[in-house]
C-alpha cells in the first residue's frame, strides 16, 4: 500500500521511509484556500485516494463521496472511533469530513541488508499547529526521530528468538510494532505515562494484526512494568524515543503546545535519557557467559624475520636516500604494530621517521579520541597524502626520512599515487603486506581476530568485504599474520546481552560521552550490575557534525520575543551551549572490565535520505550491536 502512496506523490519506489510524515506536516491545518491547487476526491474516487486524503494529508473530503468510496460501515466505524468529525463545507452542497488523527503509512526496513521492507500503518495525533483536544496529553506525532530510529531498529543477530522487547515512552507505539511486525521482536512490551498513547498503541496494534503479541502498561519509565517476586523480566532490546526538549519550566506551565509533553521535565533536555540508561542494567538481558571459557584466539603478527629483512635493505643501509614504506593490511591485522617495529628500527639507524595516516585525521588532538566521519574521507586521505609528500623532503642531520604510509591499501589505485610522488622525489619504495593466507579454518580464524581486534570498531562483515576486494601486488614483502593458539578458542566467547536503542536529542553533543554517559556506565552499571552480570558495555553515540547553538535553537523553539528570552536565560543557566539530534547504541557483553564508548558525527543524523549520514549513523549502530566482536 505505502508503495501506492509513493507513487502517487511522486516519491521515489526505493525509499525506505514514512510517506506522510513531512507531508503531514506542511499541510495538515492549514486552510482550505492554501489547498487550492490540490485536486480533491469526487465522486468514483478510490477508497486509496479518500484515505490518502483524509489521513495522510489532512484535507476535508464530503461525506457522500467518503461514504462512497469506503461503504457505509466503515463510514460509521470512523466516526464511532472518533477518527472522523463534521466540518464547515468547502464549497456548496453537502457535509465534509475532516480526519482527527493522523494515518502514516511506513515502510521499515526488514533485519539484514537485504533492501527488503515491511509496510505497516500507524494513526497519531496531528502535528501542530493543528489543535488537539487539551483534556488529554496528545498522541507524539511522527517526525523525523521516530523515522531515524525506525531506519537503525537493532537486528540482534545471535539473540533469543522468543525474547521479549520493551519500547519506553512509546507514543503510539511505532516503535515496538514495527519490531514485531519486521520479525525482530517475537513479542513486546509498550510503557508510557500518558493515556492516550497506550489506547494509541493499542489501536496501532490491532491496526497491524500483532495485538496478541504485545503488552501495555501507562506508568513512569520502569516503575509501570509488573513487579516480580524474583527479579524483573530481562529484555533484548530496549527502545526508547523519550521527551527530550528542555523547555524553561517556566513556560511550561503557560504554555499548551505539544512542548508540553515533548518536553523533559527536569529542563535538561536529558533528564529521562539518564534515567533510561541508569535503571537499566535490571531489566536488560545479562550475557551468557561459558562456565569453563578458554583462552580466545591470540594473534602473532610480528614475523622478526621478514621486519628485519625490510631494516636492513631498505633503512639501514640506504641512509642518503629517502625510503617510502606503503602498508598494506586490513583493519586488525596488525599492520601498524608491524608499521611501529619499522619506525622504531629507522630510528635506532639514525633515520628521522615519519608516519602517515588518514586515521590521524579523525583523531581529537586535544583529547586523543577518535571519531569517524564517513562524510570527511576524502579530505582524511588527502589530508594523509599531503603529510607524505611533505615528509619525503625533510632530512635531518644529512640522513633521509624514511615515511610510512599506515593505512589499509587494499587496492592498488589507492596507494598509487604515493608510488608516483616518491619516484618524483627519488625515494626507495618499498611495500610491506599483512598476509592473512592459511588454510580454510586458518582464514576463517584470522578474519574473525581481526574483526575482535581492531580499535577503531570495524564490524566483522566490513573485515569481510575488505578481504573479499583485497588486490593482491606481488612485488609486497608479506608478513604473514598466524595463529598462536588453537582455534577453539573462539567457540567459547561469550553471546552478548541485551541492546538499548534510543532516539533523541542531548545538549552539549561534542563531549557528552566522557561527560554524561562514561560516568553513567562506568558507575550505576558496574554498581547495579555486581549481582547478576560481569563483563562491560559497549556503546556509541552519533550526533550531529554541526550541532545547533544555543541562540538557533531558542529561535526554533520560540514563537515570541517574549519566549525567546525565557529560552536563552534557560539554555544559559542550564549550561547548554549547543543541541544535537542524537542517535544512541548500546550493549551489555560478556567480556572486559569496563565501558568502551565510542562518538561518531553524521551531517544530519536523522536524515532519512542522505547516504553519507545513513552509513554514519549504521557504522555506530554496528561498533554497539555487532554480535560476533570481542567487546572488550
Amino acid at each position: 500500500v505505502s508503495s501506492e502512496v509513493r507513487r502517487s506523490f511522486g516519491f521515489p519506489e526505493n525509499v525506505v521511509f514514512g510517506v506522510g510524515v513531512m507531508m503531514a506536516k506542511r499541510l495538515a491545518g492549514r486552510p482550505d484556500s492554501e489547498l487550492a491547487s490540490l485536486k480533491r476526491c469526487s465522486s468514483g474516487a478510490s477508497a486509496l485516494d479518500v484515505l490518502v486524503q483524509l489521513f495522510v494529508l489532512g484535507v476535508a473530503v464530503k461525506e457522500n463521496v467518503v461514504g462512497e468510496a469506503l461503504g457505509v460501515d466503515t463510514l460509521l466505524a470512523f466516526r464511532n472511533l472518533g477518527m472522523l468529525e463534521s466540518c464547515p463545507p468547502f464549497e456548496a452542497g453537502g457535509t465534509s469530513l475532516i480526519a482527527l488523527v493522523a494515518l502514516f503509512p511506513l515502510d521499515v526496513p526488514l533485519p539484514g541488508e537485504t533492501g527488503n521492507s515491511k509496510a505497516l500503518w500507524i494513526a497519531t495525533d496531528w502535528a501542530p499547529p493543528v489543535s488537539v483536544s487539551l483534556q488529554e496529553e496528545p498522541v507524539m506525532y511522527l517526525g523525523p526521530d521516530s523515522i531515524a530510529l525506525l531506519r537503525h531498529l537493532p537486528d540482534p543477530a545471535g539473540g533469543d528468538p522468543e525474547g521479549p522487547w520493551l519500547d519506553l515512552c512509546c507514543g503510539s507505539g511505532v516503535q515496538g510494532i514495527a519490531a514485531v511486525v519486521t520479525g525482530r521482536a517475537a513479542r513486546v512490551d509498550l510503557v508510557d505515562i500518558n493515556p492516550r498513547a497506550l489506547r494509541f498503541a493499542v489501536f496501532n496494534s490491532h491496526l497491524n494484526r500483532v495485538r496478541s503479541r504485545c503488552a501495555f502498561f501507562h506508568g513512569d519509565l520502569y516503575g509501570a512494568l509488573p513487579s516480580s517476586a524474583s527479579k524483573p523480566r530481562a529484555y533484548d532490546c530496549i527502545l526508547a524515543n523519550p521527551p527530550f526538549v528542555p523547555v524553561p519550566p517556566d513556560l511550561n506551565v503557560k504554555l499548551r503546545r505539544y512542548d508540553l509533553f515533548s518536553a523533559d521535565p527536569s529542563g535538561a533536555g536529558d533528564g529521562i535519557l539518564k534515567r533510561i540508561i541508569a535503571e537499566a542494567p535490571a531489566y536488560l538481558k545479562p550475557p551468557s557467559i561459558p562456565e569453563n571459557p578458554t583462552t580466545s584466539i591470540r594473534v602473532e603478527n610480528l614475523h622478526e624475520a621478514t621486519i628485519a629483512k625490510i631494516v636492513k635493505e631498505d633503512i639501514a643501509i640506504s641512509t642518503s636516500r629517502q625510503t617510502a614504506v606503503i602498508m598494506r593490511g586490513i583493519s586488525g591485522s596488525g599492520k601498524s604494530t608491524v608499521a611501529a617495529k619499522i619506525a622504531k628500527a629507522a630510528q635506532l639507524a639514525g633515520r628521522p621517521v615519519f608516519v602517515c595516516s588518514a586515521d590521524a585525521f579523525f583523531i581529537d588532538p586535544a583529547t586523543g579520541e577518535y571519531n569517524f566521519d564517513a562524510s570527511l574521507l576524502e579530505k582524511a586521505h588527502d589530508k594523509c597524502f599531503g603529510d607524505f609528500k611533505q615528509a619525503l623532503r625533510c632530512s635531518r642531520s644529512g640522513a633521509q626520512p624514511v615515511v610510512l604510509v599506515d593505512n589499509t591499501n587494499t587496492k592498488r589505485w589507492e596507494y598509487k599515487r604515493y608510488e608516483q610522488e616518491a619516484s618524483r622525489a627519488g625515494a626507495n619504495v618499498r611495500l610491506v603486506e599483512i598476509s592473512l593466507s592459511g588454510s580454510p579454518d586458518e582464514s576463517k580464524a584470522l578474519l574473525a581476530a581481526c574483526a575482535s581486534r581492531n580499535l577503531h570498531g570495524v564490524p566483522a562483515e566490513t573485515v569481510a568485504r575488505m578481504k573479499q576486494r583485497w588486490q593482491p601486488d606481488s612485488r609486497a614483502a608479506l608478513v604473514p599474520m598466524a595463529l598462536a593458539a588453537d582455534v577453539e578458542g573462539a567457540a567459547a566467547q561469550s553471546e552478548p546481552g541485551g541492546i538499548i536503542a534510543v532516539v533523541t536529542e542531548v545538549p552539549n553533543p561534542e563531549g557528552y560521552a566522557e561527560s554524561v554517559l562514561a560516568p553513567i556506565l562506568g558507575s550505576e552499571w558496574v554498581r547495579k550490575g555486581k549481582a547478576s552480570f560481569s563483563g562491560s558495555v559497549r556503546c556509541s553515540l552519533v550526533h550531529d557534525s554541526r550541532p545547533s547553538s544555543a541562540e538557533d535553537y531558542a529561535s526554533r523553539r520560540a514563537e515570541s520575543e517574549l519566549e525567546r528570552e525565557h529560552w536563552r536565560n534557560h539554555l544559559s543557566s542550564s549550561g547548554i551551549s549547543s543541541m544535537s539530534n542524537v542517535l544512541l547504541f548500546l550493549r551489555r557483553s560478556g567480556s572486559g572490565t569496563g565501558p568502551a564508548i565510542k562518538t561518531f558525527k553524521a551531517r544530519r543524523t536523522w536524515s532519512a535520505n542522505d547516504p553519507e549520514s545513513h552509513a554514519a549513523v549504521c557504522e555506530a549502530s554496528r561498533y554497539a550491536i555487532q554480535p560476533s566482536r570481542d567487546f572488550s
